[in-house]
């Protein structure tokens, strides 16, 4: 079953870094990324999985090609830094509104650079999880590339939101 997972949110929030992470177990520094995917194999409850990440700029030039990739979408992450206010506000003003014709699809809220939470001032974990209800998100996940924390909590929970999925036979 072949399924696609659509990631956005500003720039520089580290949606490519988060994606790497995922598929390498590794942090690696990043270069802005404009567009880019990679598919990963697994298997849970006895079916098999090929999730297709498919990595946007978030970016306001990048817009068009960035909505191409809404249109296969099965799943939406949106992305934001939990030590930065403007990327959290514009998961209202710009990234739910990006969505308005991909109702459909469900989304999974995402906090990424959950590390700086010891250094930096964040975005308080009650006011995003007011917003994840808000805007209907499944769930919300908080991660690190940097440091791994999250990433393969997050891996599972989306693996398990698919292996949920009802299918239908016609006979």
């Amino acid at each position: 079953m072949e399924r696609n997972i659509v990631i956005i949110g500003d720039g520089y929030v580290g949606k490519t870094s988060i994606l790497n992470a995922i598929k390498e177990k590794k942090f690696e520094e990043q270069i802005p990324n404009v567009y880019d995917n990679f598919e990963l194999c697994q298997t849970v409850n006895g079916k098999q999985f090929q999730l297709k990440f498919i990595d946007t700029a978030g970016q306001e030039e990048f817009a068009m090609i960035r909505k191409l990739s809404y249109e296969d979408a099965n799943l939406f992450l949106l992305c934001f830094a939990v030590d930065d206010r403007v990327s959290f506000e514009n998961m209202e003003s710009v990234w739910v509104p990006d969505l308005q014709n991909c109702k459909d699809v469900p989304v999974v809220l995402v906090g990424t650079k959950s590390d700086l939470r010891k250094t930096h001032s964040c975005i308080n974990r009650d006011e995003i999880i007011k917003f994840q209800k808000k805007i209907n998100a499944l769930f919300y996940a908080e991660c690190s590339a940097k440091t791994l924390d999250g990433i393969e909590d997050l891996k599972k929970r989306i693996l398990k939101l698919f292996a949920k999925e009802k299918s239908c036979t016609i006979q």
